[in-house]
């Protein structure tokens, strides 16, 4: 379980920095993206949502008094 959380940690700080770098390209006026840009947004799109709600899941499995 602990490394499923270490996972899901990873995915979101990658998701994080993803966004982040895309805003940043945005903003210095590149704003022609290229393929893998696309790809890239639209995966931490897809991703966030997942990655925060099989976390939530996660902590609410493991809370005391939550669900066996």
């Amino acid at each position: 379980m602990v490394m499923l959380y270490g996972a899901l940690i990873v995915v979101y700080l990658t998701v994080f920095v993803v966004l982040v770098s895309l805003a940043v390209k945005q903003r210095n006026g590149y704003m022609r993206w290229d393929s893998a840009d696309y790809f890239m947004a639209i995966a931490a799109v897809i991703l966030s949502p997942i990655a925060f709600i099989v976390l939530q899941w996660g902590i609410i499995e493991d809370a005391p008094g939550g669900e066996s």
